[in-house]
């Protein structure tokens, strides 16, 4: 009897056992995904053709990026870098939803996205197509976008691990066309000099001559090394743009280069001395744009006639 009764006692809690077990393989069965109903493309956009304007606002200031006269222009001033407003484009025609933010974790990211997010905006010429902002986590490389709607969502691009907020939160410093020649139409080129001041017998100047471009004073110029010298001119990059460089007043530059176009226009850099006795100079651009060029980079446009000489 008493072990009747022990097999009738064990057989309740199995049986009380197998139900709990009914009921929440039930509950898991009927829980539906939070991000199968969500348009993981809500912040995509396929053709991006038609969008002549961006604007950036953050805490910082407002950054607008306009298609001008077949460029992107930096708040009107400034080329943008074109493969920086390219991979814009690509990272908004693929970026996409992996998540919404759980409500653990929605109040700390609506005061990240309000506190150090940017606004992004894009238009076209039938006025505003899309807006959202974006934050992001630099530790994790996490970033979020909130929509008008105060929704938050975890980004990301498909196949990637990409950190996406730096690729559309657009900065004028960041984005400006590095090139230090980009103004330059180099099928237009006039002549191109290359001045050590100081230094006279140091200096070129590359000129027009009957069939070709020529150094100046060389009865027979090598032009392989002039072709390669003036790519590596056209293609110069800096580092980075500089702000308050305040000790080159009254300087002597180290060289100056004076490029010139057929309408006499002159495009010219200054270079100076070194960083922080660091690997990198100051350089001056058209007398109002200071920049830093690793010193590798200087060292091949300190040329004199005699490497011309064919």
């Amino acid at each position: 009897m008493m072990d009747q009764k022990k097999r009738n006692i064990r057989l309740l809690i199995l049986t009380g056992f197998l139900l709990i077990t009914v009921v929440m393989m039930s509950v898991v069965g009927n829980t539906t995904d939070d991000t199968t109903d969500i348009d993981r493309a809500l912040f995509s956009i396929e053709n991006t053709i038609d969008i002549n304007r961006i604007v950036i606002e953050n805490k910082d200031g407002s950054t607008t990026m306009e298609y001008k006269n077949g460029k992107w222009l930096l708040n009107d001033l400034f080329e943008a870098d074109p493969s920086k407003v390219h991979l814009f484009f690509a990272t908004i025609q693929q970026v996409s939803i992996r998540r919404p933010v759980g409500s653990d974790m929605k109040t700390g990211i609506t005061s990240d996205l309000g506190n150090r997010g940017s606004r992004i905006s894009l238009y076209t010429e039938e006025g505003l197509l899309m807006e959202f902002t974006s934050f992001g986590q630099e530790d994790s490389r996490n970033t979020y976008f909130g929509d008008n709607e105060e929704n938050l969502y975890l980004m990301e691009i498909p196949g990637y691990r990409a950190y996406i907020h730096p690729l559309v939160a657009v900065n004028e410093k960041s984005w400006r066309n590095l090139n230090l020649f980009h103004r330059m139409n180099w099928s237009n080129l006039a002549g191109l000099s290359v001045m050590q001041p100081g230094k006279p017998g140091k200096s070129i100047r590359i000129v027009q001559g009957r069939q070709f471009f020529e150094v100046e004073g060389l009865s027979a110029t090598d032009t392989t090394k002039l072709i390669d010298f003036v790519d590596y001119v056209s293609l110069l990059e800096a580092d980075r743009y500089l702000e308050n460089v305040d000790t080159l007043s009254g300087r002597t530059p180290d060289l100056v280069i004076d490029v010139r176009d057929v309408g006499n226009r002159p495009f010219i850099i200054e270079l100076f001395g070194r960083i922080n006795e660091g690997d990198e100079i100051v350089g001056r651009m058209d007398s109002s744009v200071y920049f830093a060029l690793p010193t590798a980079k200087a060292a091949p446009l300190f040329v004199s006639r005699d490497e011309f000489r064919k």
